[in-house]
């Protein structure tokens, strides 16, 4: 091989690992660009099959991840055919030209999107391949959607209004009128818009509201119900209410004004209208004043009496319900025109119902009512109703847990129609109880008979015993008695009559008291009425009722005067003579005059 020749081949390698190296940075960068762009992009092959997508593409219709969209044949996603991509992107392979389209489908992925789609064909290594750049616009069309509707409202709104709707620049000329001004002033809107509100005005009238007008202007704010008198085209006069807000562009200069104008000329004639009639009614006031006086003063008393009237009605109203809950009966009052049913009483409460649940139509309560009785209660309600008269029924109704209570009801007529009572008034009462005594009375009476006839002997012998004892114990009574009068006063009267010192005769007094108490009731009257009392409180209240002052108490029973004086305080408390100015000695002394007999 000659010199050149190797130098040509060396020179042909050297140029094939540039174009391949250059070939693998281009294929870097189109890896770049399709990772990282914000567009979703897939590539399919002649056959419609996916070879290609990013993960922005994923993201835009909800697919987990790329691998859920390789592999997918256009042909077979059922969202393309429907919504034009399909045909869209045939048209781009059939003509070899660059397709775009706005579509909007559901995903295979389940997302409800808007896609703005370019199909561009390209060939590579003598194949035919179809690219697909998608971009998610669902937010901006929905946007563009909802501005629609909402430029074709206030269209609607404006042009359906009764008031005129425009807008002046920020030299006062018109450059949006609705059609209403048509209406209004006879200009079409093309006839209005190039001119100034004042152009349609008289020069007295344009002068005065321009004097007005101008310095809201300067100061850009708000007006609202600014009155003005317009020519009409026909030449005729229209009084106009202007109100407007003014208007700032993005860099908040100011615009000029919108505003709407409400024509009230109408109101301007019924106002001149009403101001004469005002003027005659004037003088009618004065002559009817004298007259309404009079029936004023009548009308004074009548309200006085019927206030009254109303008041007593309140009140007996206010007594029937207050009667009405506080009754164990329950009062009821119905309309059979109207199936309704009012309770007075807690009737929920009475059958284990919460509030308001029991129903409240004659209807309901009926299917209530045990299903043996209902037949028979209902002839009996017929035949009162037909012939407007009380009836008088008892039956069984149904709790809420399914069990019945028996009531007793009463029914009175109050209201016909037709010759037929219609509106009635009246009372159940719960018997349950009484019926079921009553039943138990009746069972168990045999039962009760012969334990009577036993408890009858054994009273009768009880009786007896209690007789004997009643005997028994008078005659032990009176020996008492008269042993304590015979064997014992006898000496006490003896020692008395020997030297004492002043101690000993007091306390030789005080047994013999005692011994009188004895066989007196007011020892007995205090320890059978007041078991509370101790021994030594005993002894004290005796001293007392003797009339012995509390040191000579305390002397002779050697305690201190501070603990009679308490002793005292506990007798008074037992007594119920605390905080009252009762004497202490008078109450003993009454109490022992209330005696027993021996």
């Amino acid at each position: 091989m000659s010199k050149s020749n190797k130098k040509r081949k060396a020179d042909t390698v050297e140029i094939s690992r540039a174009e391949l190296e250059s070939l693998q940075e281009s294929e870097q960068r189109y890896r770049n660009i399709l990772v990282n762009s914000s567009f979703g992009i897939s590539a399919y092959d002649e056959t419609g099959q996916c070879i290609l997508a990013n993960r922005a593409l994923a993201e835009i219709i909800g697919a987990p991840d790329v691998n859920h969209i390789l592999g997918q044949n256009m042909h077979t996603i059922r969202s393309w055919k429907p919504s034009g991509m399909l045909a869209l992107a045939e048209d781009s392979l059939r003509h070899g030209s660059r397709e775009r389209k706005t579509v909007h489908f559901t995903t295979t992925f389940g997302k409800d999107i808007w896609l703005d789609c370019t199909f561009v064909p390209y060939r590579e290594r003598g194949k035919q391949y179809l690219l697909l750049i998608a971009e998610n616009v669902t937010t901006s069309v929905l946007f563009e959607k909802s501005l629609m509707e909402s430029e074709a409202r206030y269209r609607a709104l404006v042009e359906s209004t009764s008031d005129w709707v425009w807008e002046v620049d920020e030299n006062a000329i018109y450059t949006y009128a609705s059609p209403k001004v048509e209406d209004i002033l006879g200009y079409t809107p093309e006839e209005v818009l190039g001119k100034t509100p004042f152009d349609f005005m008289s020069p007295d009238e344009a002068k005065s509201i321009a004097a007005i007008f101008a310095p809201i202007s300067t100061a850009q704010k708000p007006f609202h119900n600014l009155e003005n008198t317009n020519l009409h085209k026909d030449g005729s006069h229209v009084v106009l209410e202007t109100s407007g807000v003014p208007i700032f562009d993005g860099d908040g200069i100011f615009r000029g004004y919108r505003g709407i104008d409400r024509d009230i000329t109408e109101r301007y004639k019924i106002h001149g209208a009403l101001q004469q009639s005002k003027d005659e009614l004037g003088i009618r006031v004065k002559k009817r004043t004298k007259e309404l006086q009079a029936m004023n003063e009548k009308l004074l008393i009548e309200i006085e009496s019927r206030k009254l009237i109303e008041e007593q009605i309140r009140k007996s109203e206010e007594k029937f319900r207050s009667a009405a809950l506080c009754t164990a009966d329950l009062i009821w009052q119905g309309d059979v025109r109207e199936n309704n049913l009012i309770w007075y009483g807690d009737i929920d409460g009475s059958l284990g119902y919460e509030y308001m649940e029991f129903p409240r139509t004659i209807s309901g309560h009926m299917e209530n009512i045990h299903p043996e009785d209902r037949e028979d209660l209902i002839k009996d309600i017929e035949k009162a109703v037909a012939a407007g008269e009380d009836f008088y029924a008892e039956y069984r109704i149904r709790c809420k847990d399914g069990t019945y209570l028996t009531w007793n009801e009463r029914g009175k007529p109050i209201g016909f129609e037709n010759g037929k009572a219609v509106e009635w008034v009246g009372s159940v009462t719960d018997i349950t109880q009484q019926k079921r005594d009553r039943d138990n009375l009746v069972t168990s009476a045999e039962e009760y008979k012969g334990v009577s006839l036993e408890l009858l002997e054994k009273n009768t012998a009880l009786k007896v015993l209690l007789e004997q004892r009643v005997k028994d114990q008078s005659v032990t009574e009176q020996n008492i008695l008269q042993n304590i009068r015979t064997l014992v006063f006898p000496y006490l009267t003896k020692l008395k009559s020997s030297t004492l010192s002043v101690e000993e005769r007091a306390k030789v007094d005080l047994i013999e008291s005692n011994l009188e108490e004895i066989i007196s009731p007011f020892a007995r009257k205090l320890t059978s009425r007041q078991m509370n009392f101790s021994a030594r409180e005993l002894e004290i209240a005796d001293l007392i009722r003797s009339g012995k002052q509390g040191k000579e108490i305390a002397r002779i029973l050697n305690l201190s005067p501070e603990t009679i004086n308490t002793h005292r305080k506990a007798i008074r408390r037992k007594l119920g003579l605390t905080g009252k100015g009762s004497n202490l000695r008078s109450a003993l002394i009454s109490i022992s005059e209330r005696q027993f007999p021996l």
